[in-house]
Protein backbone atom coordinates (compact mmCIF):
# COMPACT_ATOMS: atom_id res chain seq x y z
CA UNK A 1 0.00 0.00 0.00
CA UNK A 2 1.34 3.42 -0.89
CA UNK A 3 0.12 6.97 -0.37
CA UNK A 4 2.67 8.47 -2.81
CA UNK A 5 3.66 11.00 -0.16
CA UNK A 6 0.27 12.66 0.08
CA UNK A 7 -1.98 10.72 2.45
CA UNK A 8 -4.64 12.72 4.25
CA UNK A 9 -8.04 12.37 5.83
CA UNK A 10 -10.88 13.12 3.41
CA UNK A 11 -12.23 15.94 5.59
CA UNK A 12 -8.73 17.43 6.13
CA UNK A 13 -7.11 17.97 2.72
CA UNK A 14 -3.55 19.32 2.86
CA UNK A 15 -2.62 22.83 1.80
CA UNK A 16 0.40 21.42 -0.06
CA UNK A 17 1.72 18.05 -1.14
CA UNK A 18 5.29 16.80 -1.22
CA UNK A 19 5.20 15.11 -4.60
CA UNK A 20 7.62 15.47 -7.48
CA UNK A 21 6.53 18.07 -10.04
CA UNK A 22 6.57 15.30 -12.64
CA UNK A 23 3.90 13.39 -10.71
CA UNK A 24 1.65 16.29 -9.71
CA UNK A 25 -1.91 16.09 -10.99
CA UNK A 26 -3.31 19.09 -12.84
CA UNK A 27 -5.79 19.87 -10.04
CA UNK A 28 -2.90 20.69 -7.73
CA UNK A 29 -1.04 22.76 -10.32
CA UNK A 30 -4.17 24.89 -10.84
CA UNK A 31 -4.79 25.29 -7.10
CA UNK A 32 -7.96 23.23 -7.01
CA UNK A 33 -8.92 21.32 -3.86
CA UNK A 34 -6.96 18.08 -3.52
CA UNK A 35 -8.93 14.85 -3.22
CA UNK A 36 -8.49 11.11 -3.76
CA UNK A 37 -7.95 11.68 -7.48
CA UNK A 38 -4.36 12.65 -6.62
CA UNK A 39 -3.51 9.02 -5.84
CA UNK A 40 -5.33 7.76 -8.95
CA UNK A 41 -3.36 10.19 -11.15
CA UNK A 42 -0.05 9.27 -9.53
CA UNK A 43 -0.71 5.53 -9.76
CA UNK A 44 -1.67 5.80 -13.44
CA UNK A 45 1.40 7.89 -14.13
CA UNK A 46 3.72 5.38 -12.44
CA UNK A 47 2.06 2.40 -14.16
CA UNK A 48 2.55 4.08 -17.53
CA UNK A 49 6.23 4.67 -16.83
CA UNK A 50 6.72 1.16 -15.44
CA UNK A 51 5.01 -0.82 -18.17
CA UNK A 52 5.47 1.64 -21.03
CA UNK A 53 9.19 1.79 -20.29
CA UNK A 54 9.24 5.49 -21.03
CA UNK A 55 8.51 8.74 -19.25
CA UNK A 56 4.98 10.10 -19.38
CA UNK A 57 6.31 13.65 -19.33
CA UNK A 58 9.89 14.54 -20.21
CA UNK A 59 12.59 16.30 -18.27
CA UNK A 60 14.36 15.68 -15.00
CA UNK A 61 13.40 18.71 -12.90
CA UNK A 62 10.76 20.67 -14.78
CA UNK A 63 8.86 23.52 -13.23
CA UNK A 64 5.06 23.62 -13.22
CA UNK A 65 4.89 25.50 -16.54
CA UNK A 66 6.94 22.79 -18.24
CA UNK A 67 4.69 20.11 -16.74
CA UNK A 68 1.52 21.88 -17.94
CA UNK A 69 2.97 22.22 -21.45
CA UNK A 70 3.75 18.48 -21.44
CA UNK A 71 0.20 17.70 -20.27
CA UNK A 72 -1.27 19.75 -23.11
CA UNK A 73 0.98 18.22 -25.76
CA UNK A 74 0.30 14.68 -24.48
CA UNK A 75 -3.34 14.79 -23.38
CA UNK A 76 -4.80 17.70 -25.37
CA UNK A 77 -6.27 21.05 -24.32
CA UNK A 78 -7.04 21.79 -20.70
CA UNK A 79 -10.63 22.36 -19.53
CA UNK A 80 -11.80 25.94 -20.13
CA UNK A 81 -12.23 26.69 -16.42
CA UNK A 82 -8.45 26.32 -15.91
Amino acid sequence: ISDFGGAFFKNEPPKEVHTSTLLLPSVYIFYKPINQAVDVWTLGHLLYETFGQSRFFGGFYPDQNDTVNEMISTLGPLPDHW
